[in-house]
């Protein structure tokens, strides 16, 4: 007997005409999720390059200061400043500037004399980690009263507590994906065993083995699963092309460029191949389980 002729006939059975739109879209959810992960994880990896690479100096209002003495301390802060090996700019933001920001909060109507805010003076340095802000906090302390130096550690490490936290949640989901897939191969592979039982049974009878009868299953869950791959990869595709253009009209600061990077995409087509292969091998295992059970 050939062991490519097919002599059970799996395709008429419901639960293998359901099972491409199962395998379909947890492909498609794992892909997706899979993308938002790499997505979220470039983005976080731009924000902490942006922080690393800049840091922040507040000059604070002082107590009894005369008008013009905060500018004079801006002054000097940003000359010193510019004078720190490794520093690339130095940029002194105006109190309108500040004020603007804080207006949806404040209203409009405030002004920049009402509140005792901070003036703040934007560093930029030449390369993450260029300047010891230890050090310099100290050094310019010693010269300028009022003087805070924020590094935009607290913001790096809640940005990095989010992304591992949504990164264990993507793994986790997409494991589950994977088990449920699984598991609707098996149940459609022990259905198609139950189903053709008789037809099992003569076959043995005539000289068929365990592993011609396990390829017939082997086989149905490959195509099976290959088409419903391919619809849900697809439709996985058309989604984040979807996504991309609606995202790439979003300011950058808020949300870098939602981009995948070549081995990304790869990693993303390697997905409906590790559901064809996870079908395959599980029909295969069920069946072979299965017919070690029967008399």
């Amino acid at each position: 007997m050939s062991e490519s002729q097919a002599v059970l006939p799996l395709s008429r059975e419901s639960s293998s005409r359901l099972l491409p739109w199962i395998i379909g879209i947890m492909v498609y959810l794992g892909a997706v999720i899979l993308a938002g992960a790499m997505v979220l994880a470039a983005a976080a990896a731009a924000w902490n390059d942006e922080l690393t690479a800049a840091f922040t100096v507040q000059v604070t209002p002082i107590d009894g200061e005369k008008d013009g003495e905060i500018e004079t301390r801006i002054r000097n802060a940003a000359k010193m400043l510019r004078n720190v090996p490794g520093v690339a700019i130095v940029n002194v933001v105006p109190a309108e500037t500040t004020m603007a920001a804080l207006e949806p909060w404040l209203g409009p109507n405030l002004k920049a004399q009402d509140l005792p805010l901070p003036r703040v003076i934007d560093v930029r340095l030449e390369q993450a980690g260029a300047v010891d802000l230890a050090a310099l906090a100290k050094e310019i302390s010693k010269n300028i009263k009022g003087i805070v130096v924020d590094s935009h550690e607290y913001w790096r490490g809640q940005i990095e507590s989010l992304v591992r936290t949504l990164e264990l949640l993507a793994t986790v989901v997409i494991v589950l994906i994977g088990f449920s897939a699984m598991a609707a191969v098996v149940f459609a592979t022990r259905s198609g065993v139950a189903v053709h039982r008789d037809v099992i049974e003569v076959l043995h009878l005539i000289g068929a083995t365990d592993q011609y009868v396990a390829k017939q299953f082997q086989r149905q869950a490959f195509r099976v699963s290959l088409l419903g791959s391919l619809f849900g990869g697809l439709l996985a595709v058309i989604t984040l092309f979807g996504f991309g253009r609606l995202l790439s009209d979003l300011d950058a600061v808020l949300l870098p460029a939602p981009t995948l990077a070549p081995w990304e995409w790869i990693a993303l087509g390697v997905v409906p191949i590790l559901a064809c292969l996870i079908a395959t091998m599980t029909a295969r295992h069920t069946v072979i389980r299965a017919l070690r059970r029967m008399p």
